[in-house]
């Protein structure tokens, strides 16, 4: 299950502008990274790069490689 997750992920870092997936032993992370100095316009560039990668993983990603979504809200 994980090598389409992955290789979807690798392959989204590589068409889409400034979003950024990531893995460590917990799941799959949409990063981005901006210097501490950052202007405010490259501030919300960056962070809807993360929204849309957001998206982009629950709608395109996740379904086509059969993958689970779970919440990582506290109930």
């Amino acid at each position: 299950m994980r090598e389409p997750l992955f290789y979807s992920c690798l392959a989204a870092n590589l068409v889409l502008p400034e979003v950024t997936y990531s893995a460590d032993l917990h799941g799959i992370r949409v990063e981005a990274d901006m210097p501490r100095n950052t202007t405010e316009e490259n501030f919300r560039v960056e962070f809807q790069s993360v929204v849309f990668g957001i998206k982009h993983f629950i709608e395109e990603i996740a379904p086509k490689a059969k993958y689970t979504i779970q919440s990582t809200m506290f109930t």
